[in-house]
């Protein structure tokens, strides 16, 4: 993640071309009379997007393509802006990047892509999630099999809910109304 804000698709891609490549040489050398087929199948699979994924069969785990990471550019400064200035407007430009910044961490990537793939609707209520429940941290990745009876961090298992909502939710489980 350090190199998020870096432009390097390209060469993050080559780092996973060459990681790939590594991999299946030592299942090769690993299964030396086995086909390639066999070999493919025994220790890659498809996960999402993603066709040559090294893969622990038995947990699920996977190696991650650093290809994904989502680059986030660096906003520049206006001119004229600066940050102990008491101009109304200064002041504003300040608190809305602040907002930015602060949505961007400590609403990670995971959950940008639950918003995104949600349309940015509680998944309980079906209501809209608004810019203040965002600023004001009032959401929640809600677990639809709980990681205590064996679910997982899957984008599958995970819903995005308003925090009332997920206090609802769990109420509701437990037969408290």
């Amino acid at each position: 993640m350090y190199y998020r804000h870096v432009v390097s698709k390209r060469t993050f891609a080559n780092i996973d071309s060459h990681i790939w490549e590594k991999l299946y040489t030592w299942a090769k050398k690993r299964h030396p009379s086995k086909t390639n087929g066999w070999i493919y199948r025994k220790y890659f699979s498809k996960v999402g997007k993603n066709k040559h994924v090294f893969t622990d069969k038995e947990t699920g785990t996977y190696i991650e393509k650093i290809a994904y990471i989502p680059i986030k550019r660096h906003v520049l400064l206006k001119n004229n802006h600066r940050v102990y200035d008491k101009n109304p407007d200064t002041q504003e430009y300040w608190r809305k990047r602040e907002y930015t910044n602060a949505f961007s961490q400590i609403y990670s990537v995971r959950m940008r892509r639950l918003y995104k793939r949600q349309q940015g609707k509680c998944s309980y209520c079906k209501e809209l999630m608004t810019k203040e429940q965002i600023e004001n941290s009032e959401l929640h990745a809600h677990h639809m099999l709980p990681r205590s009876l064996g679910g997982t961090e899957d984008y599958s298992n995970l819903r995005l809910l308003h925090n009332e909502c997920h206090r609802k939710l769990h109420a509701n489980y437990l037969g408290k109304k």
